[in-house]
């Protein structure tokens, strides 16, 4: 992924040095860089505006290049790891961990049998102190 990444961008630099004498305004993989790189692609060396079809192919490139870039970012998430581990101690027979972390179907389940009996319950405890339950979509932004 990050060679493609590269890659794309190697190529989009070339293309856009080609046909502007501005195209060392881009430093690296910035939401900036990408900007300033759209800004110079639209004129060739000599002033003179370019092709519509040239515009929109920068264009094209410049997009899949910053949603490649957004792509890239490590998903934190918005659970806290304090709060879940608190959660498991005091309701976790009720299964509000499972809903807080975001397993609604196990949140349900453990909440019917009381928190598996007061096995799983333990089982929560222990996992989340471990950093092996994690919630369902990224991670915990505070650890």
């Amino acid at each position: 992924m990050k060679v493609r990444f590269i890659l794309t961008l190697f190529v989009f630099s070339l293309l856009t040095a080609i046909s502007s004498s501005e195209a060392h305004a881009i430093s690296g993989p910035s939401k900036q860089g990408m900007h300033q790189v759209h800004a110079t692609a639209t004129t060739a060396e000599g002033g003179q505006a370019l092709s519509k079809k040239a515009v929109r192919k920068a264009n094209r490139l410049n997009k899949k290049i910053q949603k490649q870039f957004d792509n890239s970012k490590p998903n934190r998430g918005d659970r806290s790891f304090i709060v879940a581990i608190v959660l498991s101690i005091f309701f976790g027979l009720l299964g509000v961990d499972r809903f807080y972390l975001g397993y609604i179907f196990l949140g349900i389940l453990k909440l019917i049998t009381l928190g598996g009996f007061g096995v799983w319950y333990l089982i929560d405890i222990i996992l989340i102190a471990a950093n092996s339950l994690r919630p369902k979509h990224g991670e915990y932004y505070d650890h």
